[in-house]
């Protein structure tokens, strides 16, 4: 993985920096950090652009890897992130036996899981009312070092792209329809009890192909022009 610098940041602090910087919190005596809840519905932006980004390039399939180094092993890498999808979807059958319907949905059970903290987050009590569990609050308020998340974000990007390639029926399902997906999926998250974003809008999958596409293209001219060849991007 391609380590992160104030020169050349890699793919996922240039992709998440929009929804990291708001969110940063600092400790009193120094040291920056997220919360585990906004690491991981942010997580759950990274692999539906993933997703989306493997949609707008299909024939890219190994190319796309070189966005996460410029001197890479394309197949080893395009391997290693076929086998952390797998891995992640093995352990969301094995939770819930069944498929994901969506992104921030597959990283809530699974990030929370492997805290050991299982999201059935909300229980009865005496008066019978809906009360949040205490140990799902505990590990959401989790202090995440900031330095470690730019290879947190880079990898569930690279997984999503694995995924869409490995899966696709099933990432296609997930994306469309992609406004009640993007609705169910913040709803969720919020109902879990994840800061996810407000200001996010709602945007059809062309646009949001489209939106990928721009933004490589931004990555690129900023910080790595060996990928307008590699990925046939415009330089216009």
């Amino acid at each position: 993985m391609t380590t992160p610098t104030q020169d050349q940041p890699t793919i996922g602090i240039a992709m998440s920096a929009p929804l990291v910087v708001p969110r940063i919190k600092s400790r009193l005596f120094g040291g920056k950090f997220l919360r585990f809840h906004d690491v991981v519905s942010i997580m759950g932006f990274m692999h539906q652009n993933g997703l989306v980004l493997a949609e707008a390039m299909p024939a890219q399939h190994l190319q796309l890897m070189y966005l996460f180094g410029d001197t890479i092993d394309e197949k080893g890498m395009a391997g290693f992130f076929q086998n952390l999808a797998l891995q992640r979807l093995n352990l969301f059958r094995e939770l819930t036996s069944g498929n994901p319907t969506s992104s921030i949905e597959f990283m809530l059970q699974t990030e929370y899981q492997k805290i050991d903290v299982r999201p059935n987050l909300m229980m009865m009590n005496k008066a019978g009312d809906l009360v949040r569990n205490k140990q799902f609050i505990k590990a959401s308020e989790g202090k995440i070092p900031l330095e470690s998340i730019g290879d947190i974000f880079t990898l569930t990007l690279g997984e999503g792209i694995a995924f869409r390639f490995a899966y696709p029926e099933l990432a296609n399902a997930m994306l469309k329809p992609a406004n009640r997906i993007r609705r169910s999926t913040l709803d969720d998250a919020r109902r879990h009890g994840l800061k996810v974003p407000s200001e996010i809008p709602d945007i059809d999958l062309e646009d949001q192909k489209q939106m990928m596409r721009t933004l490589i293209t931004n990555f690129a001219r900023q910080n790595r022009p060996d990928l307008f060849m590699r990925l046939g991007l415009s330089v216009d």
